[in-house]
């Protein structure tokens, strides 16, 4: 939408406007608006106000995350930046999601724990993969399930903690009744968004519950599966459809 304002903005940035900086430091990080991915243009506009505004600062926290490669140097910037002002919730709660990335284990986790109390839902689904990563299911089982209790997440999100909930399931010990749950969790994540890895997981799950219960669940399995390619095929990433044929092969053998 700046596309048409970019001259101007850079004549006002020579004036030291803070808005202008921003527009354009945004613009040349992204490529956006019509200026070429450039980040030495984009640290230019930054860092006029990096020392008094949360949002420059935020972009040149970013930027040193793309210039240099070690993980330990830039989660060592964020905190950084973090402790160098007060910033907005949303901000913080950016920061501290992408601390979490850099981060392993409990320290990560706590960092996505305060991101997703500051309202970053990224960061509950994060949070997530992580307890199931670290084989600490029935914390993120836990937590899963009173996160889907918020009323405001919205059904992406929703759809990828259904997701990990059916994964940290299936992570403990086998029962009947965890194997009913998971498989609830991953047709609900698949309907209430389309999430395709979910519809494999079910189709996998149900292939282990059938072989655990000696019931046969493989027909509901394939039938859900076979209806998701018919009617989303074309849709569907080539890798994420491989994972669903190739479930739907171990079911069909």
């Amino acid at each position: 939408p700046y596309t048409q304002a970019i001259p101007v903005c850079e004549m006002l940035a020579k004036k030291n406007n803070l808005e202008a900086c921003r527009i354009l430091g945004w613009s040349y990080y992204h490529g956006d608006n019509g200026c070429p991915q450039n980040l030495s243009k984009a640290k230019e506009y930054f860092s006029k106000f990096k020392d008094t505004d949360e949002e420059c600062a935020y972009g040149m926290a970013l930027i040193y995350a793309d210039e240099h490669k070690g993980k330990a140097t830039i989660l060592a910037n964020y905190k950084k930046v973090l402790a160098s002002r007060n910033f907005s919730s949303e901000t913080k709660g950016d920061i501290l999601n992408q601390m979490g990335l850099l981060a392993k284990g409990e320290e990560a986790i706590a960092y996505y724990k305060e991101a997703y109390s500051l309202g970053n839902f990224h960061a509950a689904v994060n949070l997530m993969d992580t307890y199931y990563e670290n084989k600490l299911y029935m914390q993120g089982i836990e937590f899963g399930e009173e996160a889907l209790k918020k009323r405001n997440l919205p059904n992406e999100h929703k759809s990828h903690i259904m997701n990990w909930l059916g994964l940290c399931l299936t992570g403990l010990r086998k029962s009947r009744e965890r194997f009913a749950r998971a498989c609830g969790y991953f047709k609900k994540a698949y309907k209430l968004f389309p999430l395709y890895i979910a519809v494999a997981n079910y189709i996998y799950t149900s292939i282990d519950r059938t072989k655990y219960e000696k019931a046969n669940y493989y027909k509901d399995a394939i039938l859900f599966g076979e209806e998701v390619l018919a009617e989303q095929g074309a849709n569907i990433p080539q890798n994420l459809k491989a994972s669903i044929e190739n479930s739907l092969g171990e079911a069909f053998q």
